[in-house]
């Protein structure tokens, strides 16, 4: 996601930063603020930006100027806005709709089906149906235990034969869903293609949605989203839904190979450090712009490729939590993060060590 202007704008704080990523000459360069209209020309540009009607700048508010080869970032401030509230008064705001759904296997009870690979579209298991489709308990609470308790309590969370037991982007199934010559040793893998599809268990199968389909008939193409696992596992494991507690940073491990009998862990490590954030953006800058809206979270985040001092300090805190992430997942979600952290200028896209970026649903 390529954005030549983005705006972050914090209607509690009364104030708009702009990040350009476009030259413009220094020497010729005017500025205007009129209300919720933003005038910007050069020499050879004559730029016109339309904010939402809840956006209301002040008139020659604007500051911190700076200027480099091909980007031009600035502050204005802003009229209080009754959207918002105000110092007094806050309004809090409920969504209308969640971007990002709860992950749920699309399956119809006791309908026949079967389980392909994502990447070259092979079935994987053979036909069946299941009886039961249920989610599997987060850490936080106990309520999800009553839908598993007429199993065995050691077989509490295994599978049997006709269940599909299902996590935050992930499902397990019996392992007598599969040929036993196709399920190897913890990893389990498309025998066509060699996608890494899962892992293996004594008691059960554990497939990510973002690799797999469950189908009742061969599917043409995949629709599954490891971009959206990720954002969803992220917003999840923040909340106090996840661990009983409220956290604004994660670990987000992930295993991407196993040797010696062991699994070798990347680490993606997230400090969120500003929730719900008003972003406006623009792809293409024009004569005429108007920009979009969304709400996003920014974080810093760091790539680890093994257990550092920084990734034993994080995962020994009691307050972080961690999460066990799909190796697809892991490199689709840091590439996600490297474009975001792209579209603001370079000097901006390095805090503490750590890169800065955006995690949500832009238009």
């Amino acid at each position: 996601m390529d954005y030549q202007i983005i705006v972050e704008y914090r209607p509690k704080l009364r104030a708009c930063q702009f990040y350009f990523k476009k030259h413009f000459d220094e020497d010729t360069i005017e500025i205007k603020v009129q209300n919720n209209v933003l005038f910007i020309s050069d020499f050879e540009n004559k730029i016109e930006i339309k904010f939402p009607d809840t956006v209301k700048h002040i008139t020659d508010s604007i500051s911190g100027l700076k200027f480099s080869e091909n980007s031009l970032c600035f502050r204005t401030r802003t009229n209080p806005s009754k959207t918002f509230g105000s110092f007094e008064r806050e309004l809090i705001l409920q969504d209308k709709e969640e971007s990002i759904n709860a992950y749920k296997p699309k399956i119809k009870i006791e309908n026949t089906v079967q389980i392909y690979c994502s990447n070259c579209l092979q079935a994987i298991s053979k036909e069946t149906s299941f009886d039961r489709v249920l989610p599997l308990p987060l850490s936080s609470g106990t309520e999800d235990f009553f839908c598993h308790f007429k199993l065995p309590t050691e077989n509490l969370l295994s599978p049997r034969i006709n269940d599909c037991l299902y996590g935050l982007y992930f499902y397990r199934v019996n392992p007598c869903l599969f040929e036993t010559d196709i399920i190897g040793e913890n990893i389990f893998e498309c025998p066509r293609c060699s996608t890494w599809l899962g892992i293996v268990n004594s008691s059960y199968i554990q497939l990510w949605n973002s690799t797999t389909i469950i189908n009742d008939i061969p599917p043409m193409a995949s629709n599954n989203s490891a971009i959206n696992d990720f954002i969803y596992v992220i917003l999840e494991a923040i909340s106090d839904k996840y661990s009983g507690i409220i956290t604004n940073k994660i670990v987000l491990e992930c295993a991407t190979d196993f040797k010696d009998g062991r699994y070798i862990y990347e680490y993606l490590l997230l400090w969120i450090i500003e929730n719900n954030l008003m972003l406006l953006t623009c792809k293409n800058i024009t004569n005429k712009i108007e920009l979009k809206e969304g709400i996003v979270c920014k974080v810093l985040y760091t790539y680890e490729t093994s257990k550092n001092g920084i990734v034993n300090e994080w995962l020994d805190s009691p307050t972080i939590n961690s999460v066990l992430i799909s190796k697809n997942m892991l490199h689709k979600g840091l590439e996600y993060l490297k474009d975001m952290s792209n579209n603001i200028p370079e000097v901006y896209q390095n805090v503490n060590n750590m890169n800065v970026s955006y995690l949500g649903k832009l238009k």
